[in-house]
């Protein structure tokens, strides 16, 4: 056992790695569970205009293009940041999609997927120009679609310079995704940081296209001064934290006089202290709070950022290029609205084989020029890479596959069946097994970790986590199930597909034909 505080990253990925016959930590206590809604009791609350219609551009269209331009309705301009705008970017990223009854309790599906469906992210605004509404700082009530005015503008004074490199001018909007601790330690206890990253990168991705659709150009943001993002948004660092933002060019102006000479942020005080308690008995766990405190500090790069795939350790015995001249996909593109708010977490797969323009469709989405941009200047395979294990693949020797989406190639590692395996270390889910194909996110801890520091955890899994949504949009496009995992037995993968010491798999997405499209 390694002892919280931990010296790097890769301390925690082994202290909170799964071993066959030692899980512990007995039954979830129920009278304890975590709401699942963060609500303000003080604060303005702005109601949002409910959208009454979205843009029809596709997943294509928008991934494509850089502030790719939706078709909005009559009265609103694709490209205008206003408060109507707002609302649909808010209710398609992060919104609730459907609601059901388990066990007598209602259940409300949301627009991303969630480790064990806790949903721990919350969503914090920043707006310094968005027409129609107030400036100032402003807490996103899922569960209401409204806004709760936290500080008024004049309260806190410039945040471009909370940002690694900072937006010029003052971004005319900020949006901040936080994780509560406990929401996810919950159920995954030490472990749940992994988790904690993964669903942010899940609802980045989902920020990221929802604003590209409006017209918009975002900027994603992995890489900011902890302690002053997190005092400005009030929150409770021992209980909850920002992991992620994306932010949108304001436009040149003189300050205002009263944000001028409002205090500084490190004089700000928490709002509502206790909303951030989200269980009658939330408990801290310090291998959380270790590694969180580890990866605070933003790191310059001392040198290049490593060619990831080359770092890996895998002999690659033969690469083939994706070829890109077929109709990819075969269905119609539909909406990427529609994809959206119609996408679940479908893991009911059937043994069919899956024809090469479907597979390709989603390996070549990762592959496209344009198509996928990782935050900040990172080329792509420089904090995640994407394995394959192909089974059901029509075209395609079973196997252990790399895929180079810088030069849009697969290359062959070991040939072999290993779905069935991969269930196992999967703390054998059997259904796993039924999947066409495994992706699977590796990332070289030591090697990122030299170069950028231990943030450069953060940056592997909640990139593992956009690239992850990215391909659930593409599955449901293809009419396709898709199913994320987080829990495996982590030294039984290394050992399976022999990755050398301190190469990881941070998360698998199995994907395939299923049985019945809920």
């Amino acid at each position: 056992m390694i002892v919280a505080p931990f010296e790097s990253a890769l301390d925690y990925q082994r202290e909170t790695s799964y071993e066959r016959n030692t899980l512990s930590g007995g039954p979830l206590d129920w009278s304890n569970q975590p709401q699942v809604f963060k609500r303000y009791r003080s604060g303005r609350e702005v109601v949002l205009p409910v959208p009454e219609d979205w843009p029809r551009s596709s997943l294509a269209e928008v991934a494509i293009l850089t502030g790719a331009k939706g078709t909005l309705g009559a009265s609103e301009a694709a490209g205008r940041l206003t408060l109507p705008v707002l609302s649909r970017v808010l209710g398609l990223a992060y919104g609730i999609t459907a609601e059901a009854n388990h066990g007598g309790e209602p259940f409300y599906y949301r627009s991303v997927p969630s480790a064990g469906a806790l949903y721990p992210c919350e969503l914090y605004l920043a707006a310094q120009a968005v027409e129609g509404l107030v400036p100032g700082l402003y807490h996103y009530q899922v569960g209401r679609h409204r806004l709760t005015e936290l500080r008024p503008r004049a309260r806190y004074g410039a945040i471009g310079g909370l940002i690694t490199a900072p937006p010029e001018p003052e971004p005319g909007l900020a949006i901040f995704i936080t994780t509560l601790f406990f929401r996810g330690a919950w159920k995954y206890r030490k472990r749940c940081y992994r988790y904690l990253l993964l669903d942010s990168g899940h609802l980045l991705e989902n920020l990221d296209l929802a604003l590209k659709l409006m017209g918009l150009a975002p900027v994603p943001a992995l890489d900011f001064d902890d302690l002053g993002v997190n005092r400005l948004l009030g929150l409770d660092p021992e209980r909850e934290a920002a992991l992620a933002a994306v932010w949108l060019a304001g436009k040149e102006a003189a300050p205002e006089a009263a944000a001028a000479t409002a205090p500084a942020i490190e004089r700000l005080q928490p709002v509502e202290p206790e909303a951030c308690r989200c269980a009658p008995r939330d408990q801290s766990y310090p291998e959380i709070e270790a590694i969180h405190r580890l990866s605070s500090r933003v790191a310059v790069a001392a040198q290049p950022d490593p060619e990831l795939l080359d770092e890996l350790g895998l002999e690659v015995a033969v690469w083939t290029a994706l070829e890109d001249d077929e109709a990819i996909p075969v269905e119609p593109p539909r909406a990427l609205a529609d994809l959206i708010r119609s996408r679940r977490s479908r893991r009911n797969f059937v043994p069919k084989a899956l024809a090469p323009d479907g597979w390709r469709a989603l390996l070549l989405d990762l592959c496209r020029p344009g198509w996928y941009q990782p935050v900040g200047a990172c080329a792509p395979d420089q904090a995640v890479c994407v394995g394959l294990i192909a089974e059901r693949l029509t075209g395609l020797d079973p196997g252990f596959y790399l895929l180079d989406r810088s030069r849009c190639r697969i290359g062959l590692v070991r040939h072999g069946r290993f779905l069935e395996a991969m269930a196992q270390v999967s703390l054998d889910q059997a259904w796993l097994a039924q999947a066409a194909c495994h992706l699977l996110f590796l990332t070289r801890l030591d090697r990122t970790e030299a170069v950028r520091g231990p943030r450069s955890y953060r940056h592997a899994l909640i990139e593992a986590g956009r690239l992850a949504q990215r391909l659930y949009l593409t599955a449901e496009q293809c009419g396709l199930g898709a199913c994320g995992i987080g829990a495996f037995f982590d030294r039984e993968a290394a050992a399976l597909l022999r990755f050398p010491d301190a190469t990881a798999m941070t998360y698998l997405l199995a994907l395939g034909p299923v049985k019945k499209r809920l």
